[in-house]
């Protein structure tokens, strides 16, 4: 093999994460004869009969959804591949997914770990690529996960992607053009977004929304996420959860977005103006969600103590006194 095919073909599978075809080695000149050597010599290695890789290529979750998709031109990554390519929080890829036309039958090699979903509807607008790699869409692969995962898994991975840009209205939409008969991905997703409606907006993590399920409770007053505390028009502070009638808030206090210098000084700082606003302020860690209801008593003692207060110490956040405690 010339030196000159073998830059070439280097550089193509480079392109592609280390793999090629034997069909593009073809088309750069090398023969089924040059390829058999190359692997004889260790220069190319055998991933499938019609998909190969550079010697020493690492194998990685892009080679593997790489080679996948050069099985057949209609392939895209997908479900929980192409979650982990897009990065969503708590979805692992064991497997390589990949997704085709209904229409399209291919026949997967034993050599690779790949599993193929066939679907009726595969929109171009449903595909993009990922560092070159065809790939479902996020608000498509969102979907497409409803009908692998558990709902509270989607969840997971949709409260990250949502805080990491990806549109609520896009996504809906793409929920609603696939909604099947059989498939409970669409509805999955549609009533996440329709919970995130009622609350009035969607949580920033995942810990957040564990919160809001322990707290969300009859005992305590009615509860607004993302609440936004603004006093004599200047707004003062943004708290993940809030009993505004009391003027209690609660922080989802995780490790990932309250540790480090900056950050705590900045809730140090946001903290001081609300508690000058006549607000209280509960933080609850990771360790609460083993004791949700010890976590729920605490909260009626402060609420108690709130509505216990003097009718001249409104809180400055409040234009009216506090309501006493019903008896």
């Amino acid at each position: 093999m010339s030196d000159d095919v073998w830059r070439s073909l280097t550089a193509l599978a480079a392109r592609q994460h280390g793999v090629f075809t034997r069909k593009q080695a073809s088309n750069l000149g090398i023969d089924s004869r040059r390829l058999k050597t190359a692997l004889g010599n260790g220069r190319v290695v055998l991933l499938s009969e019609q998909v190969l890789a550079l010697g020493g290529s690492v194998q990685s979750l892009r080679r593997d959804a790489q080679a996948a998709t050069l099985l057949s031109p209609h392939a895209a990554v997908s479900h929980r591949t192409a979650s982990a390519l897009f990065g969503f929080e708590g979805v692992r890829s064991m497997r390589t997914e990949i997704s085709l036309p209904i229409t399209t039958r291919l026949k997967v090699p034993t050599t690779m770990n790949v599993t193929v979903h066939h679907t009726s509807v595969l929109d171009r607008r449903d595909l993009v690529k990922v560092a070159g790699i065809p790939c479902t869409s996020k608000a498509r692969t969102l979907v497409d996960l409803g009908n692998v995962l558990a709902p509270d898994a989607v969840l997971v991975a949709l409260i990250g992607a949502h805080r990491e840009g990806l549109s609520l209205r896009m996504l809906r939409e793409a929920a609603h053009r696939l909604q099947r008969p059989g498939q409970r991905g669409a509805s999955v997703i549609l009533g996440h977004l329709n919970t995130f409606e009622h609350a009035g907006s969607a949580p920033e993590s995942w810990f957040e929304e564990v919160v809001r399920r322990i707290i969300d409770h009859p005992d305590l007053p009615p509860l607004v996420s993302q609440y936004e505390l603004v006093h004599r028009g200047k707004f003062v502070a943004r708290f993940d959860h809030a009993f505004p009638s009391v003027c209690v808030a609660v922080e989802a206090h995780s490790k990932r977005f309250h540790f480090g210098p900056v950050r705590e000084a900045a809730d140090d700082e946001r903290d001081l103006r609300a508690q000058r606003a006549g607000w209280t302020i509960v933080y609850l860690g990771w360790h609460v969600t083993k004791r949700p209801s010890e976590v729920v008593e605490v909260l009626r003692d402060v609420v108690r103590a709130r509505r216990q207060l003097p009718a001249d110490a409104t809180p400055m956040g409040q234009d009216t006194p506090v309501p006493p405690i019903p008896q």
